[in-house]
């Protein structure tokens, strides 16, 4: 027996010196490289000393050689290396509890190898950010992960990966209540284990099984599938597993009122505990145990087992598991009628909850710190992304001038936009906001200038007389809108549109685009002194310059004097103002005196207004519209 033992202690001896004696060697020869100035073997054998610490669990030492090998490589290259480097960061960070940093670097990992089109590794990693956002609480962003990993592997013979997946979204689906899919994705995992060469997988999948089973109140299901989970790790010689399994075993026999079966159950993992030295599982236990005491009255001996566990947590400094403890022990003195304990107890259960409930709002805390931080994490990439698919997409193709413009224009805004909220957050920046708001407004006028130009300049190229017309009214349109704009932001916060100046501006526009400054037209304009917000002021802007450009397409063919009327008046009786647009052309029954597009366009806006929109043909066409000043949710009508 002796030789047994020492031949034993020589062998472990030996693992350790050969252990020792790898990192030696590393260490030399990352000694060597670094003096012979050999970049390349730097970066190897700082990550392989990086990675056999991690594994070791000296995480600082870890910590030191992976950022050693990170500042030998150049910004863009050894996507492949810097990519298992940030998994390495990664996995150190989660050992020490630092989900926040464990996430990022992760996500870092994960770009590297997908830049890398290592399509392989950043399945990986993503599986490991699936697990991190489950431990965290991130259920929908571990349910994404891992649902598109899935996705991904659906024609791959990786079953590995594939059942870990399965298995991540089951144990998700548990933790939001959802058994039905949870018992699916379990199923699922089951399906994609190799029954000989992973065991393990499969007998934690059966234990999980077990649990869901337990938690659905189906306690003959529960207890077959943990009997398989608990056959498999006797044959592996999983003790520890064993003894959760046969914990969980326990448990299905005190639901179902076997309390002879959970004491022999309960007392086996005690033993398996004791002999593999797992103090936390014998206070699970030890409680059970009390527990179940309690409830075939043997209260001297729930007594004794509730001390043992107190004694085990006071020692290994544990305070997690004394809620448990205290809750039962209060139980106890309840029923021994034991009042001046009870009352003890009773006080250091609320001290124990105080300071557990302290703990959960500082996890809380840090869940919503790590989503907040994953969210604008997310926000910037998809930023970045899209701003280098528009510089690609400039690249390759030659796009219309006009798209291009819009797209700008989109950016633009979506900046400010972003930019604004950023700022409004801050607080601190105001004067940086009105830069950035007064920036975008100069660009959008621009680009309302540019648009405009763009129409302009096709009426030069087109021969088809159709074509014009439209790219006149298009340019009119534009132009309306680029007017009310100027007008609106040059005036004070709160102020409004003076309809007077505006509508005359627009309509000699108007008149200047489709050449009838020149011509023997007879224009009036009378516009009482209104002025209106811009919500108002911009649909009856465009309702004008649709009725008006629409006169000199149709209205004036071949007419000698052309007359045309803008009135706008307002009622103070009933806060109505009604305008009308008129003109001696050739009335709304001759063919082609309306587009239909312009008119829909009219129609439209009548109802943003809340108005009523007559048309009439008394010597030309004539055009009514009434609205309300202050509009109450009318019915819009088009009366004819």
């Amino acid at each position: 027996m002796k030789r047994l033992l020492w031949l034993c202690i020589f062998q472990f001896a030996l693992f350790v010196s050969n252990a020792q004696s790898s990192l030696d060697t590393l260490r030399s020869l990352l000694s060597k490289a670094r003096a012979n100035e050999d970049v390349k073997a730097v970066q190897e054998y700082s990550s392989q000393l990086a990675w056999t610490l991690l594994n070791d669990k000296e995480y600082d030492s870890a910590l030191k050689y992976y950022n050693e090998s990170l500042a030998t490589i150049e910004p863009g290259t050894e996507l492949e290396l810097q990519g298992n480097i940030m998994i390495g960061l990664g996995a150190i960070y989660g050992s020490k509890g630092k989900f926040d940093s464990c996430i990022l670097y992760y996500q870092a990992s994960l770009s590297k190898f997908l830049s890398a089109r290592d399509t392989a590794n950043a399945l990986i990693v993503e599986s490991n950010l699936s697990i991190v956002y489950k431990n965290v609480g991130l259920y929908e962003e571990s349910l994404r992960a891992a649902l598109h990993i899935v996705s991904s592997l659906r024609l791959s013979d990786n079953s590995m990966l594939k059942g870990s997946c399965y298995n991540t979204i089951g144990s998700i689906y548990v933790r939001t209540k959802d058994f039905p899919n949870a018992l699916e994705y379990y199923y699922l995992a089951l399906e994609n284990r190799d029954l000989n060469n992973q065991l393990p997988d499969v007998a934690r999948i059966y234990n999980n099984i077990g649990e869901l089973f337990i938690l659905m109140r189906l306690y003959d299901s529960a207890a077959i599938n943990l009997q398989r989970a608990a056959t498999i790790k006797r044959e592996l010689k999983d003790m520890q597993g064993v003894a959760r399994t046969v914990t969980n075993l326990a448990k299905v026999s005190m639901l179902t009122k076997d309390f002879e079966r959970a004491s022999i159950q309960l007392k086996e993992v005690l033993t398996i505990q004791n002999n593999i030295d797992d103090p936390i599982g014998m206070i699970k236990t030890l409680n059970t145990l009390g527990e179940l005491n309690i409830l075939t009255n043997h209260l001297n001996i729930a007594e004794l087992n509730l001390g043992q566990a107190e004694d085990i947590i006071r020692r290994t400094g544990t305070p997690d598991y004394l809620l448990e403890n205290l809750e039962l022990l209060v139980k106890l003195d309840k029923e021994r009628r034991d009042f001046p304990n009870g009352l003890v107890h009773l006080e250091q259960l609320s001290a124990v909850r105080d300071t557990l409930l302290n703990q959960e709002k500082d996890r809380s805390m840090q869940a919503m710190q790590i989503r907040y931080e994953t969210v604008r994490k997310e926000q910037q990439i998809a930023i970045l992304e899209q701003r280098e698919e528009i510089n690609r997409n400039r690249i390759r193709s030659n796009q219309i001038l006009i798209t291009t413009l819009a797209i700008g224009l989109a950016l633009v805004a979506v900046v400010g936009l972003l930019a604004y909220i950023n700022f409004r957050n801050a607080r601190s920046s105001r004067h940086r906001i009105e830069l950035l708001l007064t920036d975008t407004r100069h660009r959008t006028k621009n680009y309302l200038q540019t648009l405009a130009s763009i129409f302009h300049l096709q009426t030069r190229h087109y021969s088809d007389h159709n074509m014009v017309q439209e790219a006149r009214s298009s340019e009119s349109r534009v132009h309306a809108m680029y007017l009310l704009h100027e007008k609106f932001y040059s005036l004070s916060p709160g102020h409004t549109i003076d309809l007077q100046k505006y509508v005359t501006d627009l309509i000699n526009h108007v008149i200047d685009i489709y050449n009838y400054k020149n011509k023997s037209l007879s224009l009036n304009i009378d516009i009482d002194n209104i002025h209106l917000d811009i919500d108002k002021a911009l649909p009856l802007s465009l309702i004008i310059q649709e009725l008006t450009s629409n006169a000199f397409k149709y209205a004036f063919d071949n007419k000698l004097h052309p007359q045309l009327t803008v009135s706008i008046k307002l009622n103070t009786i009933d806060d109505q103002i009604t305008t009308i647009i008129s003109d001696n052309g050739v009335g709304l029954n001759a063919p082609k005196t309306t587009s239909s597009q312009g008119f829909s366009l009219v129609e439209e806006f009548t109802a943003q207004l809340n108005g009523k929109l007559q048309a009439k043909t008394e010597k030309g066409a004539t055009f009514i519209i009434t609205f309300p000043l202050n509009p109450s949710w009318k019915k819009h009508t088009f009366l004819s």
